[in-house]
Order: C-alpha cells, then sequence, then structure tokens
C-alpha cells in the first residue's frame, strides 16, 4: 500500500515520508504520556502548528490541492468519491504503520 500512497501524489523523494520501511519508523512515534503497556493512543495532531514543515509536505499537499477537489464522505460526485477513497487509504496505512487493529480506529 505504501507504494499506492506515495504514486497517489507522484512527489519526488516520497520516501521522506518515512513511511517507506514501517517496522522500522514506527518506533520513531513517541507518546510522552503513555506508559508502555498502554501505547493505544498516538496523538499525531500536529500538522498545523509544526513549523517548519519539510519540503515533501509542501509538494505533497500542492499536488493534492491541484489534483483533487472534492470534499470526502460528502458527495456522490467523482472528486468526493476519490477525496473518500484517499481518506480510507490513508488510514489503513496509518494503521498498518502504527499497528493499530483496524483502518477504523485512525481518526
Amino acid at each position: 500500500m505504501p507504494g499506492k500512497f506515495h504514486g497517489l501524489f507522484a512527489v519526488p523523494g516520497a520516501g521522506a515520508f518515512g513511511l517507506t520501511n514501517q517496522k522500522e519508523r514506527r518506533n520513531d512515534v513517541k507518546c510522552p504520556y503513555c506508559k508502555e503497556e498502554r501505547r493505544q493512543i498516538i496523538y499525531l495532531d500536529n500538522a498545523a502548528t509544526t513549523f517548519p514543515k519539510p519540503e515533501i509536505v509542501h509538494q505533497a499537499a500542492d499536488a493534492f490541492y491541484r489534483r483533487f477537489g472534492g470534499n470526502a464522505g460528502r458527495g456522490a460526485n467523482p472528486p468526493a468519491r476519490k477525496g473518500a477513497e484517499l481518506v480510507a487509504e490513508t488510514r489503513a496505512l496509518l494503521a498498518e504503520w502504527m499497528g493499530a487493529p483496524s483502518p477504523e480506529r485512525v481518526v
């Protein structure tokens, strides 16, 4: 699935996302307030406030906004369906990367 995700955006150097080797990169995600036995929550809500962002983030966002304009899950039109598909693929990728029991647990 990582190849499919990266290929969607066709961003040079997409391996910089750090998602190409999930098992190795998974240990880089730290949850400072979680005890070892309670690693059920991984808080990743930092996209809006993290600065500066790596160049690959700008390239991926630019590629996304140039190709897709639908509101995922809010319509039956092709852009909305494609957006919903991207959300589902991303949740599946993140669930695999973080070891979540299912993509539905990634919100």
